[in-house]
């Protein structure tokens, strides 16, 4: 938790993304305990840790700093052009629209609680409430998308056509006032409450208007093929990136509704009722065979890995870190003929041997990563390892077990829908 008044508290979430939500809310969903931490003269900050923040916010921020650096460079453009002032002013409210559309857009689809002190003021001022009535979309689309085509497209249109942006520019502003118009006696008349940043999208097209009207001074009413020609163009362009982002915005909501769906089958019950229904093994192979992690427990896993199967290299962080949490079972399959990977599975068994389950699940990573383990001379191969390494080749034989990874919990398959990743919240 960041942050916390009387009405609003926000907070982080595990993938760093910042919340806003009401206080009420936020009591209703959560019992547990919140710790507060705040930054006092003695808070140490080290150099590195300074550089790390810097960082996560540019990562967690970079698509608004891109656009404010693309505004920036159309600006910087206009001024190297020895442009008017009053034109330089037309496009810093085109780009004051742009980022009010963002605005809107950020509140819409993602954060609902975004600038929620400003969009929410007693009982008449309501942003939510406005930028989802069917008023405020055409043909599903929403005040946000509208906004920033609209803002979007005249700013890229009158700095690529500047000497004949004028005409078509004085056209869609004027549709734009009467969208204005409209907003204002929706809001007022119809459903009697109102939106702030709705407020803040007409006046950038008001004051977009002011400086048009003061450009006629400056610029001809002039209308070419190549202007229309230009402005369809550029407008296609926005809004097939229009489409795009929406597209992965969809599919990003889809991954978090299907994730919240398919939680409840890390339910252990659940889980053991679904393992049942899955291919089974005759027996589960002894600890005499196998490699296993020192911890002890009533549910085993048994993962049956290769030396030489890529998809095998993709899953060992998870091998290794579901035995730390769980009891895990090793076995190391061989495809036939594969001396390399006969030797490599060799020197894992005489690592677990020698030095436990952690060096050998440290050189079998470095062997994943590398295709080559520095330490392998000082792991002499014995009899004793041997024996052990074609035990569990004929194990595998017997029990059909030939495709690898295959993870193996009371003797049947793990189904395909739990990864290894979470396979511990549904054994736990």
């Amino acid at each position: 938790m960041t942050k916390k008044d009387d009405f609003i508290v926000e907070f982080l979430n595990g993938d760093g993304k910042k919340h806003h939500t009401s206080v009420d809310k936020f009591l209703q969903h959560w019992s547990g305990t919140v710790l507060f931490g705040e930054a006092t003269e003695k808070t140490s900050n080290e150099h590195f840790c300074v550089i790390k923040n810097i960082l996560f916010n540019l990562l967690r921020y970079k698509f608004i700093i891109a656009i404010l650096f693309i505004l920036i460079l159309g600006i910087q453009t206009a001024f190297s052009q020895n442009q008017v002032p009053v034109f330089i002013v037309y496009l810093c409210t085109l780009s004051f629209g742009i980022l009010v559309s963002i605005a809107i857009l950020y509140k819409e689809q993602i954060n609902g609680q975004f600038m929620e002190q400003f969009c929410h003021i007693g009982k008449v001022v309501n942003c939510n409430e406005v930028l989802h009535s069917k008023g405020s979309s055409i043909a599903d689309v929403g005040l946000g998308e509208l906004s920033l085509l609209y803002f979007a497209v005249l700013f890229c249109f009158s700095l690529t056509r500047w000497n004949d942006f004028y005409g078509i520019s004085i056209i869609c502003c004027v549709i734009a006032v009467v969208f204005t118009l409209y907003s204002i006696i929706y809001q007022i008349f119809i459903l009697q409450k109102g939106c702030m940043l709705c407020m803040l999208v007409n006046l950038a097209v008001w004051g977009n208007a002011i400086t048009l009207y003061v450009l006629r001074n400056y610029f001809d009413i002039v209308f070419s093929f190549y202007s229309f020609f230009a402005f369809a163009t550029i407008g296609c362009i926005c809004l097939i990136l229009g489409i795009q982002l929406r597209t992965i915005q969809n599919k990003e909501k889809e991954r978090i509704s299907i994730k919240k769906h398919f939680s409840g089958l890390f339910n252990p019950e659940i889980f053991q009722k679904l393992l049942t229904l899955n291919p089974q093994i005759k027996e589960m192979a002894g600890l005499g065979i196998t490699l296993h992690s020192q911890n002890t427990g009533d549910s085993g896993v048994m993962i049956v890995t290769n030396p030489n199967c890529k998809n095998c290299a993709r899953i060992h962080r998870h091998v290794k870190e579901i035995a730390s949490k769980i009891p895990v079972s090793l076995v190391l399959l061989t495809f036939p003929n594969d001396k390399q990977g006969e030797e490599v599975a060799q020197i894992i068994i005489t690592a677990y041997y020698t030095d436990g389950w952690n060096k050998a699940m440290q050189l079998l990573g470095e062997w994943y990563e590398t295709k080559h383990i520095k330490e392998a001379d000082n792991y002499s191969i014995t009899i004793k390892v041997q024996d052990l390494w074609m035990k569990q080749q004929v194990y595998c034989r017997e029990q059909k077990i030939n495709q690898t990874p295959s993870v193996i919990v009371n003797k049947h398959y793990i189904p395909e829908i739990y990864p290894l990743s979470d396979l511990r919240y549904a054994l736990t």
